[in-house]
């Protein structure tokens, strides 16, 4: 009585699906990532748009009220 080799590892249906759940994962994770570098960075953007801004309206109403 032989007894077949089993599979190895990574021929195996249930660790190909464990395989190829942790790759997506793994790729939703730095898609993730990445949104939320691009939001941060949107964030600091607008946040120094908004400081220019008062500044700029700061010098112009200071020489507005010069004489």
């Amino acid at each position: 009585m032989t007894q077949e080799p089993a599979a190895p590892a990574s021929q195996d249906p249930v660790h190909l699906k464990l395989d190829l759940l942790t790759h997506f994962m793994m790729e939703s994770r730095a898609d993730q990532i990445r949104a939320r570098k691009t939001i941060l960075r949107a964030q600091w953007i607008t946040c120094g748009v908004g400081v220019l801004a008062a500044l700029v309206t700061a010098v112009v109403v200071v020489l507005w009220k010069l004489p």
